[in-house]
């Protein structure tokens, strides 16, 4: 691999994008960015409405190798991302954290 070749993140498409399906649907109406995050080994998905309320959810890469992963995706999940305001949601294997 030389400079010149982009990194590929180490998670499936598809579960990435069954992420982003989800995010969607539930925050209908916001601006929706995602990366991943190389450092923290880590998939980022930023929620914004009007610049003014912003939700982040991080997914580490651990979290998608569960085999219940799927699940984790849930009203749950969606509660605690409202709930922590403009801080960061980490979703774990236990589930989300901030």
């Amino acid at each position: 691999m030389n400079d010149k070749t982009p990194l590929r993140p180490p998670i499936a498409e598809a579960q990435v994008q069954r992420v982003r399906d989800f995010l969607r649907e539930a925050f209908r109406g916001y601006a929706h960015h995602d990366a991943f995050d190389f450092e923290g080994t880590a998939h980022v998905f930023v929620m914004e409405l009007e610049r003014m309320h912003c939700h982040t959810l991080i997914v580490p890469k651990e979290t998608f190798e569960d085999i219940d992963f799927g699940s984790m995706l849930n009203e749950h999940l969606i509660e605690t991302l409202r709930l922590a305001g403009p801080m960061r949601v980490t979703l774990t294997r236990q589930g989300p954290r901030y």
